[in-house]
Order: C-alpha cells, then sequence, then structure tokens
C-alpha cells in the first residue's frame, strides 16, 4: 500500500501515520507525527541556544556595558532613595515620640492567656498629622489571638500624636515589636 498524501510505500497494515510525512493513514488527514515533532523542537531549541552564544560571544563589551549601565543606574537610584530618607530624619529625635507611642500602645495591649512565649512583628504608617494609614503583620507568632491583639492595640492607639515638627516628610513607618513571655511553666 502506498500513503495518499507522499506516495511512500508501506507494508504493515495496522499503521497508523506514514513515516515519511506523518499523514494519518487512519482517517486521511495530515497530523503531525508526535516523534518527529518533539525532534523538531529540540533542533530549534538547539539553534537558537547557538545563536544567542554566538551574539554574546560576539557582543561580549556590548552586553558588560549595558549591565554596567543598568547597575549603575539601579545603585544610584538606591543611594538617591536612602539619601533622601536620610534627610528627612537625620535631625529629627524621635525618641520622646516613640517612648510614648509605646507606652500608649502597651496599655492598649491585652494579650491572651496563652501556655508558650511567642513574638509578633507589626508594621503600621503613621501620617505626620498622626493618622494610622496602614498596619501589616510582618511576622506572626503562630497564635491568631496573639496576631489579633497587636494589632488591635495600634488600632486602639490611633490616631497618635502628630510626628515631631522638625521631620520633613508625609509619613513614617514603624516596626512594633509585641513580645508573649512565659516564664516558669
Amino acid at each position: 500500500m502506498f500513503c495518499p498524501n507522499c506516495g511512500k510505500e508501506y507494508t504493515e497494515l495496522d499503521r497508523e501515520f506514514c513515516e515519511n510525512c506523518g499523514y494519518s493513514l487512519i482517517n486521511n488527514s495530515i497530523i503531525k507525527n508526535p516523534k518527529k515533532h518533539t525532534i523538531y523542537k529540540y533542533c530549534i531549541l538547539f539553534f537558537l541556544l547557538l545563536i544567542l552564544n554566538i551574539f554574546f560571544l560576539i557582543n561580549k563589551d556590548y552586553v558588560k556595558n549595558y549591565n554596567d549601565k543598568i547597575n549603575n543606574f539601579i545603585s544610584q537610584y538606591i543611594k538617591e532613595e536612602k539619601r533622601e530618607n536620610i534627610n528627612k530624619t537625620e535631625d529629627v529625635d524621635f525618641t520622646p515620640y516613640m517612648q510614648k507611642l509605646q507606652n500608649d500602645i502597651k496599655r492598649n495591649w491585652n494579650p491572651p492567656k496563652t501556655n508558650e512565649s511567642r513574638h509578633t512583628v507589626v508594621l503600621f504608617k503613621v501620617s505626620k498629622t498622626g493618622e494610622l494609614l496602614k498596619l501589616d503583620l510582618k511576622k506572626s507568632s503562630g497564635c491568631e489571638e496573639c496576631d489579633k491583639a497587636a494589632a488591635e492595640a495600634v488600632i486602639y492607639t490611633s490616631p497618635f500624636e502628630p510626628l515631631p515638627v522638625e521631620f520633613k516628610g508625609d509619613n513614617v513607618d514603624i516596626h512594633f515589636t509585641f513580645d508573649y513571655n512565659v516564664i516558669g511553666k
């Protein structure tokens, strides 16, 4: 018998595909032979990788200069951002503000009774006027009640005192740690 598409002769009567062109011998439609298709994928992938390697070998200096430009831009941006943040806080004494804030939050904190020592860290953003802008749980204690008590302490304490007048920024991020210590079980 012969393939109706390419004319190649085949002897097996139960053959599904023509091994030459991939033509389906069952319903007379062209279906790519899966084995041939996979080989073509690997060949194309190999040649693309080869071309990329050749490009990078030829253009080593271009790629290096491009990477250097990107790295310089990123490091300059990071330095400027740090410098901007430092300028906003370097001449401001936050100690009295933070001591009062800590005392106020502790006063509103009602930790649950637990058999284990735990540690919760929250991050919250305070506006220049003392408004609570954002509250995130940064490190869970593993106890939902403990985490909830920490968040509630911050929420119940807000609004906070306005930030120090010397502070030139619009808001400040504050990391606050709640320690649940169980002594002598």
